[in-house]
């Protein structure tokens, strides 16, 4: 079981993620965030095993949230996938 942590500041987005990891039964949804900040303390407590992040979110965005001050992983062994969804379209 893969579990998945959601990053993203539109709530319609997360709803779309949210819908794409729960049809998969090998996926697990283990949490979502609503920014960077949230999705690295969420990360650091629930330990998924990937984090889904839209680069352009509030107080820390899904480039800066994985790595520390001095760019060393934030969050050790989750591989973290930063992306960006154009606006107006949903992930498929």
């Amino acid at each position: 079981m893969v579990r998945i942590l959601i990053a993203d500041d539109h709530p319609a987005v997360r709803r779309s993620l949210r819908s794409m990891v729960q049809s998969r039964s090998d996926w697990d949804l283990c949490g979502e965030a609503a920014d960077g900040l949230d999705a690295l303390e969420k990360a650091r407590e629930l330990k998924p095993d990937v984090i889904l992040l839209d680069i352009s979110m509030p107080r820390m965005n899904g480039i800066e949230a994985p790595t520390d001050s001095q760019g060393n992983s934030a969050v050790r062994d989750t591989d973290c996938h930063p992306a960006r969804i154009p606006a107006g379209r949903s992930p498929r």
